[in-house]
């Protein structure tokens, strides 16, 4: 399996379980834009993406449920709140379908080391259409679970003790040139650090990767979107302070082009110079960056890189509720989505028409107690 810019290469071996598989819902179990997620518990993060065999847009969230008997969770027979990976799918004629929890491990196990507020999930699909998380205690310790949905539709996980360092605002993305992902984040909460990973399975069996990335030293941030296309890694950064900068990255080679990018004249001037957060990169249809983030009041900030490379800030594009999280990902059409995190632990969904004017189509998701 090819490498790009790896310092070291460590090879562990984990048993690789899967709970049980699953399959898209009939077309009789559609409930149209509004589903209401199984009762009980909140969702801690959230993730959207594009699958691209078929374009269609998946959300996956990890969620707590509430406390309960555990006896379907790797039949611990203990009993109390789980995690699991909650998975949803935008259905061609655009309503939400929800998959329910398609992975759930103990609250009181491994994981447990890691405070649920300080859990965060990364996301990504990889050019044949699996699906890919990671969740990882973004204040140290160093635990981690991946999750790889195969071509069988069977997820599979392998948990690990993998970073020996804190890492905030993780992300993900498709290597081209090999079935692995690369896990982006921010060590110690302002140096950009990656690690390639790679996970299969076989016989009931998994084979764990996983490769620590070089990045220059003089490359700082409080918060950054990244994206990708067949020769290049593209990155934009937020400098703590509030100042902006790009790179990119050579992907066979590993080379880092750190010259200064251009910025369209008064770039910071639509956000009144504020440090943005949870920012989030994708492509568009055309191949152009598209960044969404939050601002201080919670409106949603979209950023985008044209053609020639230069840097464009169209402000606060959406009102939205308070919330903690935002994700990105373009459909099948070329449309621009967004899901967010309220704080009280729902999903909301906005989305630019045709017509490039956003549109807030509220909570699509949350939990209810009866």
């Amino acid at each position: 399996m090819k490498k790009f810019g790896m310092a070291a290469m460590s090879l562990l071996f984990f048993g690789a379980g899967w709970l049980f598989g699953w399959v898209q819902r009939t077309p009789q179990d559609l409930i149209r834009q509004r589903i209401a997620a199984p009762a009980g518990g909140e969702f801690l993060d959230v993730q959207i993406v594009t699958k691209h065999d078929d374009r269609l847009l998946q959300i996956l969230a990890l969620r707590r449920s509430a406390a309960r008997t555990s006896l379907g969770v790797r039949g611990t027979g203990q009993t109390g709140a789980a995690l699991g990976l909650w998975h949803a799918y935008q259905a061609p004629d655009g309503s939400w379908v929800s998959n329910g929890t398609v992975y759930e491990w103990p609250a009181q196990g491994s994981g447990a080391k890691a405070a649920l507020g300080n859990l965060r999930l990364a996301a990504a699909s990889d050019k044949s259409g699996r699906l890919h998380a990671v969740v990882l205690d973004a204040k140290g310790g160093g635990w981690c679970l991946y999750l790889l949905r195969g071509a069988d539709s069977q997820w599979r996980a392998s948990e690990i003790e993998l970073l020996a360092e804190r890492l905030d605002e993780p992300c993900l993305v498709p290597h081209p040139e090999s079935e692995s992902v690369v896990l982006i984040g921010l060590a110690g909460g302002t140096r950009p650090a990656g690690y390639e990973l790679s996970l299969t399975a076989r016989s009931g069996e998994g084979e764990f990767f996983w490769a620590k990335d070089e990045y220059p030293a003089e490359l700082r941030a409080a918060s950054y979107a990244v994206t990708r296309d067949d020769r290049y890694l593209f990155f934009l950064f937020q400098i703590p302070g509030g100042e902006f900068r790009g790179a990119e990255r050579h992907i066979t080679s590993g080379k880092w082009l750190l010259e200064p990018q251009k910025f369209m004249r008064g770039f910071r001037d639509p956000i009144g110079g504020a440090e943005l957060r949870s920012l989030s990169g994708f492509r568009d249809a055309g191949g152009l960056m598209q960044v969404v983030g939050l601002a201080g009041g919670g409106g949603v900030v979209h950023i985008y890189r044209d053609e020639i490379g230069t840097w464009y800030n169209n402000g606060i594009a959406l009102k939205a509720p308070a919330l903690s999280r935002i994700s990105g990902a373009v459909d099948g059409r070329g449309l621009i989505h967004v899901v967010g995190l309220t704080e009280d632990g729902r999903i909301w969904h906005g989305w630019r028409a045709e017509s490039h004017e956003w549109r807030d189509n509220g909570i699509i998701f949350e939990q209810h107690s009866k």
